[in-house]
């Protein structure tokens, strides 16, 4: 008699992932409504024997093949059938595997050449297509009395990912989001297809947009904050409303000036229905040193505030950005992402403790204008977990380079042992909570959002606005848990950001891999 399918525990899982209700919580099964817990109970017993249908049916038709000789069938059957049931012995051994001290140890095997009729491949195919149909039926029906949820949307979808190999059904694989890409030859996520739409168009956007930037032109002298802070301000231009005094020399002024309005440009054609931000009206260019003489001599800079001002952020006053880094691509940066700052909090009311967007969204939306990601809000030596340490590597140390896509980095992170209450924190943190990995995580996210799913990237920072949290609020609007955003996070990046190859390394010489900080791979277009 063959042994059940379905242990107690596969069934709990079950019970556990059609009634949790957040994504890093303990299982609700135990807490449910005498109904609710019935239907769920129901929906794992009729899963159960969707199961034992799918096997038998895959040993079925690994006889069929068998008895045909179509033996490459044959083999995708075995397979098949240990999907369902690892230990099957009679597919194990068609497979080659052989048992020792308890373990199924793979063995040599070589398949031999298909030796069938002509006619018994398309046959085969027939059997299988028929044996999706009839098993997709019965995996809807026994989940339609389970509660109506993310979380039974998204075991629905790891069902149908498991039938998948009976035929490879064009109406199952868009059930699970998923479009033939012709020319890869295979099949891609909707947000894949969607993406590289969106960043080709915004590439050009861009591009229109930086070629339609005026000549920023010389402007009167603020000669009130010159005699205030007794800097002597070299160049003051301006162009469409922002004004620039500065310290610098004229052309690297101008060009700032044209940062911020391109910034402020691309925040509109991204976001028009928010309309055209109006923040920074005001740029004080400064070189090196001056920063901290600027805000000790303003009175309007409180003096409680001056080590934050100094140490930690640039934006300062209503619609003013204080630029004063350390290098002429450092200051370029710290506008673009301080006016994308200022675009997110004027528009959609994000601040420091809607870390993920703070950091995740403005490194995202500022790089599109720069190409580089070097303005953080808090350079601290911190762990992964954020935690500062005396000991911890400053970010600049950690952080990938800033020309350099963060995707393929994110993705490592995620797929490499990342837990997902990690994930969740990279997406909950107050800014200055956040380790270089949250951010980058928080990148990634907001990449995924922006360039395959504005319109929920919007609704989402709307909703947040009013309060709602941001996890149950993403799994709403995505459809999907947490779990599955960052499966489809993961995969996504890597449809997005195949790795470049590896050359080959000169005979007697080492193999290098690909650059940048711990290794890191280069490229990426996010």
């Amino acid at each position: 008699m063959a042994r059940p399918l379905v242990t107690h525990a596969v069934a709990t899982a079950i019970v556990s992932l059609l009634s949790a209700a957040a994504p890093v919580a303990a299982p609700l099964a135990r807490h449910a409504a005498p109904p609710v817990a019935a239907a769920e109970a129901s929906a794992a017993q009729d899963l159960a024997r969707v199961h034992a249908a799918a096997l038998a049916k895959a040993r079925e038709l690994a006889a069929w093949a068998d008895e045909r000789k179509l033996y490459s069938g044959r083999v995708a059957m075995h397979e098949l059938v240990l999907a369902f049931d690892p230990d099957d012995a009679e597919a194990r051994k068609a497979l080659g595997f052989r048992k020792q001290k308890g373990e199924w140890i793979p063995g040599k095997r070589k398949e031999p050449a298909d030796e069938c009729e002509a006619d018994v491949p398309a046959a085969f195919a027939e059997l299988r297509r028929a044996a999706l149909v009839d098993l997709v039926a019965q995996l809807d029906a026994a989940l339609a009395d389970a509660p109506k949820s993310t979380r039974t949307e998204a075991l629905r979808r790891a069902e149908l990912a498991r039938l998948v190999p009976f035929d490879d059904a064009s109406a199952v694989r868009e059930r699970l989001g998923e479009v033939w890409d012709a020319e890869a030859a295979r099949w891609i996520l909707f947000e894949t297809r969607d993406a590289r739409a969106a960043r080709a168009a915004m590439a050009t956007r861009v591009a229109d947009l930086r070629a339609a930037l005026p000549a920023p032109e010389p402007t009167e002298r603020d000669e009130d904050t010159r005699a205030m802070t007794g800097l002597d301000f070299t160049a003051v231009l301006g162009a469409r409303g922002v004004v620039a005094t500065s310290t610098l020399d004229a052309a690297e002024t101008g060009d700032l000036v044209l940062t911020a309005l391109l910034m402020r440009d691309v925040f509109q054609a991204a976001f028009p229905a928010q309309g055209a931000p109006g923040y920074p009206t005001v740029l004080y260019c400064l070189e090196p040193g001056q920063r901290g003489a600027f805000l000790e001599q303003h009175p309007l800079c409180p003096k409680e505030e001056l080590a934050y001002r100094t140490g930690v952020t640039s934006s300062w006053l209503t619609g003013r950005l204080l630029v004063g880094a350390t290098s002429p691509l450092m200051r370029k940066d710290v506008t673009a992402f301080q006016t994308a700052g200022y675009a997110l909090t004027e528009k959609f009311g994000v601040w420091t403790d809607d870390g993920w967007a703070q950091q995740g969204l403005t490194s995202y939306l500022a790089f599109q204008v720069t190409g580089t990601r070097l303005s953080f809000w808090d350079i601290q030596n911190k762990d992964q977990y954020g935690e500062k340490k005396l000991d911890a590597k400053n970010w600049h140390e950690r952080v990938p380079p800033s020309t350099q896509g963060w995707l393929l980095e994110a993705s490592g992170l995620v797929a490499g042992g990342q837990s997902m209450a990690h994930f969740a924190r990279a997406l909950t943190s107050h800014t200055v909570a956040m380790s270089w990995e949250d951010v980058v995580t928080s990148h990634a996210v907001a990449a995924y959002l922006f360039e395959a799913k504005r319109d929920v990237l919007v609704r989402v920072l709307l909703r947040t606005k009013e309060g709602a949290p941001v996890v149950a609020t993403l799994e709403e609007e995505l459809g999907m848990p947490l779990e599955e955003l960052r499966t489809r996070l993961v995969r996504w990046i890597a449809e997005m950001e195949p790795p470049a190859p590896v050359e080959e390394a000169p005979k007697g010489g080492k193999r290098g891999g690909a650059g940048g900080a711990g290794g890191a791979p280069k490229g990426g277009g996010a």
